[in-house]
């Protein structure tokens, strides 16, 4: 009985969008330090804070693809350039993986390509940029409107309240 491998697909990835190929990523992690001065007068770092991670890539797209088992058609790249456009305009978390990483919980804050010559007809290098989110999962969600409105509607009984004049003194100072 032969054996079959699987190869896992690594080519780079956004959300369901799979490029013709990565030409360039940019990573960064980054964390934020806090100081907080002591009576010595010395400055102490108290917390590290990691940011969320942004990612820079630029993918292509032809009209003919790099791989064998794909499709050509003369709007191929354009497909992918509106498939791009779309997913960003979901404002959903999505995956991304390179050649490097894999990026859970990305948001796309920019998409973009510019075209200067006869040879972009047949291909576009699309720019994206993308940074993490963090999310939170809510159980139950809490109405505090009854509990607010009753605590605004309660009177207390003050009983009966006279007034009294104060004399008219002026006090040095």
């Amino acid at each position: 009985m032969p054996l079959v491998f699987f190869r896992q697909d690594t080519r780079p990835r956004i959300g369901e969008v799979v490029p013709d190929g990565l030409v360039s990523d940019q990573h960064l992690l980054e964390h934020e330090l806090t100081d907080s001065p002591v009576e010595s007068g010395a400055v102490i770092t108290d917390h590290v804070l990691r940011l969320p991670r942004p990612l820079q890539i630029t993918v292509a797209a032809a009209k003919i693809p790099a791989r064998i088992d794909e499709v050509s058609s003369p709007t191929r790249h354009h497909a992918t350039w509106r498939d791009l456009l779309e997913l960003a305009a979901r404002r959903q978390p999505v995956t991304i993986i390179t050649s490097l990483d894999r990026y859970e919980n990305m948001i796309l804050r920019r998409v973009g390509t510019s075209r200067t010559s006869a040879a972009d007809a047949s291909r576009l290098l699309i720019d994206i940029e993308a940074r993490e989110i963090e999310t939170a999962e809510v159980d139950e969600l809490a109405n505090l409107a009854p509990q607010i409105t009753d605590i605004a509607q309660a009177q207390v009984d003050q009983g009966s309240q006279g007034t009294t004049a104060l004399p008219n003194t002026v006090m040095p100072f």
